[in-house]
């Protein structure tokens, strides 16, 4: 009973997101709402936090391109080793996973009881360039940690889409093994081309076929994210057309963290760390704030 009980919140929970997301798109509604938001990201930019050259470097390619590539050792974040180790000793127990599709995730359960992740994507460092792009007080959202399983299953995120839990978003995808073309890169298109194809095929949300986007861009124009073990993609999803590529050589170990305005169109609940009071004590006041749903003093 507890189980189906789970199950049917979680269900109205997302149909009440999409509703509510749909009603923020009526032109009088969206025109208010945008309205609302040019004021309050022109209020906050006095308050942006300053960046060093290299995250410079990775903020202007993020907002010209809606995706910039680096590595763990360019990040340059504090406790990388053990956030890396403590990883693959959650993957190597298999018992761990839970599959959707042909995906394997680590649930968020097992993800709390391993702070060395979560600490990690809390760096101030990371929140200072999210809040940067963002252009907005940020939310730390938490990780998700998956293998892509090698198949040539086109289901789900293997497909094409637009995030659309807010105007920006940004992710920082890490892989945790080398991924090549056969190996299900992350795969996107840049900013101008996403706009081009979104406005060309009407789209507002969904998934897309390979076969329907070549028609609107080119397959020769799609950005397959390769790179060794621990290259580094910053992503917007919700600004640029992206999937995951079926891997079909080896199945893909990364780790995904996330950030959003503190005042997002939408969200998504599976992707939200539970209570991480135990972890207070370690946190300042500014990462404090910027998971004040999920952390109590």
């Amino acid at each position: 009973m507890l189980a189906n009980d789970f199950f049917q919140a979680s269900y109205f929970y997302r149909n009440s997101q999409n509703l509510t997301w749909k009603f923020k798109q009526l032109p009088a509604v969206k025109q208010l709402l945008n309205f609302a938001y040019y004021r309050e990201v022109d209020s906050h930019k006095a308050m942006l936090p300053k960046l060093s050259s290299r995250y410079c470097d990775l903020l202007n390619s993020l907002s010209v391109k809606g995706v910039a590539k680096t590595n763990l050792e360019e990040l340059a974040v504090s406790d990388t080793e053990a956030m890396v180790h403590k990883a693959w000793e959650i993957l190597q127990d298999a018992t761990q996973f839970y599959s959707d599709g042909s995906r394997n995730r680590i649930s968020t359960a097992a993800l709390n009881q391993h702070p060395e992740i979560f600490l990690w994507g809390a760096n101030e460092a990371l929140l200072d360039l999210a809040e940067n792009y963002i252009q907005l007080p940020v939310y730390y959202l938490g990780a998700e940690l998956k293998r892509e399983v090698s198949d040539d299953s086109l289901e789900g995120v293997r497909c094409w889409h637009i995030d659309k839990e807010d105007r920006r978003m940004m992710k920082v995808i890490i892989y945790l093994n080398d991924v090549d073309e056969r190996g299900g890169p992350f795969e996107c298109m840049s900013k101008p081309l996403s706009q081009t194809a979104a406005t060309a095929m009407n789209y507002s949300s969904g998934l897309v076929s390979d076969e329907v986007m070549d028609r609107y861009i080119p397959a020769e124009y799609w950005q397959a994210c390769t790179g060794p073990q621990h290259s580094a993609f910053i992503v917007d999803t919700c600004s640029i057309f992206h999937r995951a590529r079926p891997p079909i050589g080896q199945d893909r170990y990364s780790i995904t963290f996330h950030y959003i305005s503190q005042s997002p169109l939408m969200t998504y609940e599976k992707i939200y760390f539970g209570d991480m009071a135990a972890l207070s004590h370690r946190l300042s006041p500014r990462q404090k704030q910027c998971l004040r749903s999920r952390v109590h003093a």
